[in-house]
């Protein structure tokens, strides 16, 4: 769902900030090469702050936002790996789990690794696992069962 949630936040946020500065930019060109009489500036202003700047922050908000929600969904499924295999996550499971590129999830497994201080553990066929020690799994968000939003409130209640 979070997926879904970040995809259509990007095109909205895309859309939004691209024809935001588009406006931004004809409208000052208008104020700058112009030469418009006073009436005519006061006019061109505020349709640069409704029409231009106004859709443009909130065109880079969403697209912000819809990266934090990516990157959330992300963290959940590591953790949810992490619960299921005990500890264990190979590259493959992790880059199936996220639908990511094989490389961009080396890099996340990677990371986690030395904030974990995790250990590598090579099978006989030449898999390689992360082993995540430190990270215990009935500590982590949700507990047994998948991470939602009810398990989310919980956390807020119990942090505050």
């Amino acid at each position: 769902m979070k997926r879904i949630v970040s995809n259509v936040g990007k095109v909205f946020g895309f859309l939004s900030a691209g024809l935001g500065g588009t406006v931004s930019v004809g409208l000052m060109l208008a104020l700058l090469l112009g030469n418009p009489p006073g009436w005519a500036v006061a006019i061109l202003l505020v349709l640069l702050l409704f029409f231009g700047l106004v859709p443009l922050g909130l065109g880079c908000g969403i697209l912000y936002a819809s990266q934090r929600v990516s990157q959330q969904a992300i963290r959940d499924r590591f953790y949810l790996l992490i619960r299921n295999n005990r500890g264990r996550v190979s590259l493959f499971d992790f880059s199936a789990a996220t639908q990511l590129e094989p490389s961009e999830a080396r890099l996340y497994l990677d990371r986690w690794a030395r904030e974990c201080d995790a250990t590598f553990d090579v099978t006989d066929a030449g898999d390689i696992y992360y082993v995540f020690e430190n990270a215990d799994p009935a500590q982590l968000p949700g507990g047994t069962a998948p991470f939602s939003v009810e398990t989310l409130k919980q956390l807020i209640r119990t942090r505050l």
